[in-house]
């Protein structure tokens, strides 16, 4: 097996203020979907795949994990077997939740105006990449204002791991990488 040097590795990782920041992007549906892989720790496809009718609860307060987007479609099976969960955000976070699903009762909750999930990649370079830049990041590896989605997921692990009121279980099977116990 290779050595792996891991301060070499593009890791992006977001501070609390940045993610602040992301929270108050201009534009309500990336802004939506920052808050979301955010406070839960969801992959972006999973974040993409959710449909209204299918996952989300009424009052928004769980959702469940059981299909991801990719590529403005639906794929199958998830990463792992353990990313079938389900999903409890904060109550401030299924607050805003509420307010963005106001209207329709069905289809993505993330979508295109053709009723696609919106792709990934659109998201990243017409969003992501943008506010980071507004925002004045800068990834502590590649020296631009560029990070890649998975940085949502590692916030919310250190932010889970950090914070008194987060459990150990949380943590491990919130993420859908762990089977519980």
């Amino acid at each position: 097996m290779p050595v792996v040097d891991r301060s070499t590795q593009n890791t992006s990782l977001f501070a609390g203020e940045m993610m602040a920041g992301l929270a108050k992007w201009k534009y309500p549906q990336a802004q939506m979907l920052f808050v979301l892989c955010g406070a839960t720790g969801m992959r972006i496809g999973e974040a993409l795949g959710l449909e209204i009718d299918k996952y989300i609860s009424s009052d928004c307060r769980t959702f469940r994990i059981g299909q991801k987007a990719r590529r403005c479609t639906i794929e199958d099976p998830l990463k792992t077997k353990n990313a079938v969960r389900e999903v409890d955000p904060h109550s401030s976070v299924a607050e805003l939740l509420r307010e963005f699903v106001s209207d329709p009762e069905s289809g993505f909750l993330f979508q295109s105006r053709n009723g696609k999930p919106l792709p990934s990649s659109n998201i990243v370079k017409r969003h992501l990449h943008p506010a980071l830049k507004a925002l004045g990041y800068t990834n502590p590896i590649t020296g631009t204002a560029r990070a890649g989605t998975h940085a949502f997921r590692r916030f919310h692990n250190t932010y889970s791991r950090t914070t008194r009121r987060a459990r150990e279980d949380s943590t491990n099977t919130g993420w859908g990488t762990r089977q519980r116990t």
